[in-house]
């Protein structure tokens, strides 16, 4: 695929068992007929890859090499110009998690993947766990993931200095990570090279001070389309909840009663409430979470897309000014789609904006 700066697109699948790479296909990596990555911001599985693959390589046996019993995948995507050496960032890494349907009449099958996340969903807790009352919260997540994945790699990790609250998790261990994440008001998730990453949600923010890259219609912006909705604005917030050692369940409400604040309960936008379950284990703890997600939620919010030239260096929550015409936003990158074969060398992405929040709002 060639871009139009003359560069053309270039990508590589590797198939790994067992932390080794056992695929015969070199730097040219699987074949792959079609295939696309695409990756939002969230906790758990955030980033997927799906391909056409030929129907050759269709794994019939437990130990074919794509099997979704074993076969993880690494892909690769980047630029080469000309004689100069090519330049490639990963994209993605994860296990199959399905192959098919084939037929024997079928030239290809589907093949699809999702990123470690899915591996920590799936190692439940055979028996409840203390929550670890007192610990840092970025701590035990870093326990709780390297009992799935003993030689996992880490990325970014945003202290916040939250603690654990008093409590038991009965079998879900994703489920615990998410519930550390909110209450330190941080996203968990795997980066493209397959990195455990703990992140302040970017867009919860005052405001975003430096970019981490400017993008504008001579360095790859194709389009930019900036809309609005009162969707996912709320003024009054209500959180209930019953922690493991919990007797009695516990709530809190927070409302927006700045009566200059657009988004003023008895203002034109009228009452908007959100009801939210979380585990907490007092009702200071309830309170807290209901005026942080308060703040969050009062922000009247410019949704963002575009499409870009295919940038495999951007990460999520990456932040990036978006420059065309005399528009000029800074926001972070929320989710991504990047075409890595059999289509145009562009990715599609959202972005968000600053929200402002404060911790006492409300």
């Amino acid at each position: 695929m060639v871009g139009a700066g003359g560069g053309r697109l270039v990508y590589r699948v590797e198939v790994w068992w067992s932390g080794v790479r056992v695929d015969s296909f070199g730097d040219a990596g699987l074949p792959v007929d079609a295939g696309t990555v695409s990756a939002s911001i969230q906790n758990r599985s955030a980033r997927n890859f799906s391909a056409m693959v030929p129907a050759e390589y269709f794994p019939y046996e437990d130990t074919s090499l794509l099997s979704p019993l074993g076969a993880e995948l690494r892909v690769w995507c980047g630029w080469r110009f000309g004689s100069m050496p090519v330049w490639m960032f990963p994209v993605f890494v994860g296990p199959v998690v399905s192959v098919g349907p084939i037929s024997p009449w079928s030239a290809s099958f589907t093949l699809s993947a999702t990123d470690l996340g899915d591996g920590v969903a799936a190692d439940r807790f055979l028996v409840p766990q203390a929550a670890g009352v007192g610990k840092l919260a970025t701590d035990r997540v870093r326990q709780l993931v390297r009992e799935t994945y003993p030689e996992i790699g880490f990325g970014r990790f945003d202290e916040q200095y939250t603690v654990v609250p008093d409590g038991t998790w009965d079998s879900d261990r994703a489920g615990a990570c998410d519930g550390l994440a909110k209450a330190a008001s941080c996203v968990w998730f795997f980066t493209a090279g397959g990195l455990l990453t703990w992140r302040r949600i970017p867009w919860t923010l005052t405001s975003f001070d430096v970019a981490d890259v400017t993008i504008g219609t001579a360095t790859g912006l194709n389009s930019l389309e900036v809309s609005r909705s009162r969707d996912d604005v709320f003024n009054v917030v209500v959180v209930r909840g019953e922690s493991g050692t919990a007797d009695v369940p516990v709530s809190a409400v927070a409302m927006d009663l700045d009566e200059d604040s657009p988004t003023y309960v008895d203002g034109p936008l009228g009452g908007r409430v959100l009801e939210l379950s979380e585990d907490v284990s007092s009702v200071a703890q309830a309170q807290s979470l209901a005026r942080q997600r308060l703040a969050r939620s009062r922000a009247v919010r410019r949704e963002i897309s575009g499409e870009l030239v295919t940038d495999p260096s951007l990460e999520l929550g990456d932040i990036v000014d978006l420059v065309v015409a005399d528009w000029r936003i800074r926001a972070a990158l929320t989710s991504l789609s990047i075409q890595i074969a059999g289509g145009r060398p562009t990715m599609s992405c959202t972005f968000r904006e600053a929200e402002g929040v404060v911790e006492d709002a409300g």
